[in-house]
């Protein structure tokens, strides 16, 4: 099995090569197709992703060649935050419902949803499938996240970031991290831009204004938004081995572009 990522207008299309697929109930839409089109070559097996074309944000999969279309999440709420699971067995989601998020396990055919953790959400499994990271709000009404780790096989949770007594001069909202938890990529709006941060807070480097900073399968690299239609990568080693603030990070490749 062979895991790819590809992050696309904000969101993740995480897309997995597995033999077999389900029938489609519906058809790719125009702007579907044409986004698939751009990253012909680059995907392949399964996509994974939110849509609100049933009239309620819900979690649908579909082939990377734009066919077998499906709607697999359905309830109270909205869904999004889609991630498939190392293995492609399961799907984790995040479910909004009355201001509350959660998140939610089901298979990656849809079946036996289930809610697994209070108060969460963006949920990115690790590696080894054995845990799951995940955002929660810190206090009442805050607007700022903090970054936990969900242990799936002892069932018992724990934050990860930022580290106890830390005081940022960003505003963060949340942070990717890394399998080892050693690197994580954040989002600000004050300094605006995406950043890397490593475990005892220090950051290491600005890499770009733009959003949705994640870290790939393979832990090499970040990702990102910079702009409406275009999306970087950037080496995550270097950046976590820079001191001090907006240090360079090497090449930003853009990977996909409407400019």
């Amino acid at each position: 099995m062979r895991l790819r990522w590809i992050p696309y207008a904000c969101i993740a299309f995480q897309t997995l090569s597995i033999a077999g697929t389900a029938a489609g109930a519906a058809e790719a839409t125009d702007a579907e197709r044409e986004a698939l089109a751009r990253l012909r070559g680059s995907i392949d097996g399964q996509i994974v992703w939110e849509s609100n074309r049933s009239g309620s944000w819900r979690i649908w999969t579909m082939n990377a060649d734009g066919t077998g279309v499906r709607q697999l999440s359905e309830g109270p709420g909205d869904d999004t935050d889609a991630r498939f699971s190392p293995d492609g067995k399961t799907i984790a989601f995040t479910r909004t419902e009355r201001g509350q998020r959660s998140v939610w396990l089901m298979g990656r055919d849809g079946a036996h949803p289930r809610k697994l953790i209070d108060d969460a959400g963006s949920p990115v499994f690790t590696r080894d499938g054995q845990r799951l990271h995940f955002a929660r709000k810190r206090g009442q009404g805050g607007e700022h996240f903090d970054t936990w780790v969900y242990d799936l096989v002892a069932g018992a949770e724990r934050r990860v970031f930022p580290p106890d007594g830390v005081t940022y001069e960003l505003d963060v909202w949340g942070a990717e991290a890394s399998d080892d938890e050693s690197r994580f990529v954040a989002w600000s709006p004050r300094p605006r831009g995406t950043w890397v941060l490593s475990a005892d807070g220090t950051v290491r480097a600005h890499v770009h204004g733009g959003c949705e900073g994640q870290v790939s399968p393979d832990q090499r690299y970040g990702y990102g938004v910079k702009s409406a239609g275009t999306f970087i990568r950037f080496n995550l080693q270097r950046a976590i081995g820079n001191s001090g603030r907006k240090k360079p990070v090497g090449t930003i490749r853009v990977i996909f572009s409407d400019e």
